[in-house]
């Protein structure tokens, strides 16, 4: 029988039968061989989105491992957000008739005629206070055609406007309901 020395540990031990003749062992046990796959002196480069440590498999050949650039899944879909997506048209989408903005991770989009409100009035908007476009038209976004109230104003204001309407169309001067003229 043949001796060898154990590429892990350094201890010399005799080679066994092995199934592949063409392949002698290198290794004195499976703990050994186990320890050798997992050393510590493989490459490793940093994940462009966290900045951790990863390193390279054992089943990565170069240029697997030259094109990796994330540490794991999660760390490469939080880093094509936004501008960096594959599929990023500029951030500005419309949504029934209302433009929309890209406005960054934290915020994530937001309505154009709100964002102008906002800086007009040099704070955030509160959850009650509506903009309410002037000319009817929600792609129309100028400062000047933003009228920024609270829900009871902005459903007087679509009421009056309907009444008009009607009025200035139809003839109609009031409407009769079950409890009485509506105006």
């Amino acid at each position: 029988m043949k001796s060898a020395t154990c590429k892990c540990c350094g201890v010399i031990f005799v080679q066994k039968h092995n199934v592949c003749k063409d392949r002698p062992r290198k290794y004195c046990s499976r703990q050994c061989a186990g320890k050798a796959l997992r050393r510590d002196d493989r490459p490793q480069k940093p994940c462009i989105h966290c900045g951790g440590l990863m390193t390279r498999r054992l089943n990565d050949g170069a240029a697997r491992w030259a094109g990796r650039k994330f540490c794991s899944s999660d760390c490469s879909r939080q880093y094509r957000i936004g501008s960096r997506s594959a599929n990023w048209k500029g951030g500005r989408s419309v949504t029934d008739r209302y433009i929309r903005l890209y406005d960054g991770p934290r915020r994530g989009r937001v309505f154009e005629h709100r964002q102008k409100a906002e800086k007009a009035l040099g704070r955030k908007l509160g959850s009650g206070e509506i903009v309410h476009h002037v000319d009817c038209e929600q792609g129309e976004n100028r400062n000047n055609n933003l009228l920024i109230c609270d829900r009871a104003y902005h459903k007087w204001l679509h009421d009056e406007m309907g009444k008009r309407y009607a009025q200035e169309h139809f003839g109609v001067r009031s409407f009769a309901s079950s409890e009485g003229l509506l105006f």
